[in-house]
């Protein structure tokens, strides 16, 4: 669970199945479902099925700053490895602090 304090999100399901937890609230959507989260809500997500498709939206813009360098750093190559990096909260953090969005980690 986390929150984003500058950001609004949008989430569009295109196929499969997410369930979205929102402020104590929980929803599974399916393909064609959508959910608002405004900033300060308190939110996570899981992927329901493996060929699932989603959408987020988010606004203002810069935040897919925070997507492209989490996604460079878990699945870029690890050097002198034929493996991707390991995803860990503390690097998330790392690269979340350098980019100014404020995202607040909740669990």
């Amino acid at each position: 669970m986390h929150r984003h304090t500058l950001e609004d999100e949008l989430f569009l399901v295109a196929a499969g199945a997410v369930e979205v937890r929102a402020d104590g609230e929980v929803s599974t959507l399916e393909a064609g479902g959508t959910v608002y989260l405004p900033r300060g809500s308190a939110h996570g997500y899981l992927v329901l099925e493996p060929d699932t498709e989603f959408f987020v939206v988010t606004t203002p813009g810069g935040f897919e700053r925070f997507f492209e360098k989490v996604s460079s750093a878990i699945f870029a190559p690890v050097v002198g490895s034929n493996r991707a990096g390991v995803w860990s909260r503390d690097r998330v953090r790392e690269i979340e602090a350098g980019l100014g969005t404020n995202l607040q980690w909740l669990d």
